[in-house]
């Protein structure tokens, strides 16, 4: 009996971590409409600009995707997938006017110094772990 109540135990515990895993990876990518809306008020975007945005977006991520099936090496991705970046930053750009233009570059400002800081962050944790002998 006490052994039947451990493997439940167990089984319950490593299924909560599973869903947690995966609802914490699911997170990591927004969906596109949570995307639009936020940058339609970030850059308070007109209907017409906020169709555009969903097509440039929904393209981009189904270029990802096919770059991130390709049997290749993350050396040999990793190019293709900063071309592409830097592709629907510039249709993103193009369809903006200048007001819009200049909220979008500081706003992509800020988001490069907050990922710059937890690159930062993890580093020196890492860095840490190595210290201790843990890594």
């Amino acid at each position: 009996m006490k052994k039947w109540l451990l493997y439940g135990l167990t089984a319950l515990l490593i299924s909560t971590a599973y869903t947690a895993s995966a609802q914490k990876r699911n997170k990591k990518t927004p969906d596109i409409n949570q995307r639009v809306e936020h940058m339609s008020k970030k850059l308070n975007l007109n209907a017409d600009q906020q169709i555009k945005l969903k097509a440039i977006l929904t393209k981009s991520r189904e270029d990802a995707i096919v770059i991130r099936k390709e049997n290749t090496t993350q050396e040999t991705r990793r190019p293709k997938m900063l071309e592409l970046v830097k592709s629907t930053d510039q249709q993103i750009s193009s369809m903006l006017d200048a007001k819009q233009l200049e909220l979008y570059k500081q706003h992509k400002a800020e988001r490069k110094k907050e990922l710059k800081g937890k690159r930062n962050k993890k580093q020196s944790e890492l860095h840490e772990l190595e210290d201790e002998g843990i890594l």
